[in-house]
């Protein structure tokens, strides 16, 4: 399965938050790459993991963006929820307006950062 194949096998309103989130994270570094793993989209960065999507079962239309290393991100904004993981934290994605490109581009360039020993 490739993450093309991921992404159109979810509902419509799910893929349109999948290839929001697909597209920020692949054009944050071009270092990154993507794979099929756990099976969900995940994300690495010279061969660390930096974060995985997965749609959030418990919620009608919800997509987790989840951080390897989210428990090391900083999170000023608060905006973070572990829901009982301890290493991993994630921003819960519901709708993509209700976000800014901006925002969630530095959460990933932290990550990034993170993975490359460079971060907190």
């Amino acid at each position: 399965m490739t993450v093309d194949d991921y992404i159109n096998q979810q509902t419509s309103d799910h893929q349109r938050i999948l290839r929001w989130l697909r597209q920020l994270i692949l054009t944050t570094d071009p270092a990154v790459r993507e794979k099929i793993g756990w099976q969900v989209p995940v994300y690495t960065c010279r061969t660390q993991l930096l974060c995985y999507l997965n749609i959030v079962r418990a919620e009608a239309v919800a997509v987790d963006l989840a951080f390897m290393r989210g428990a090391d991100l900083p999170d000023e904004a608060g905006l973070l929820e572990s829901r009982g993981r301890k290493q991993i934290k994630s921003l819960v994605i519901r709708n993509v307006t209700d976000w800014n490109n901006d925002l969630i581009r530095t959460y990933i360039q932290e990550a990034l950062l993170l993975s490359e020993g460079r971060g907190v």
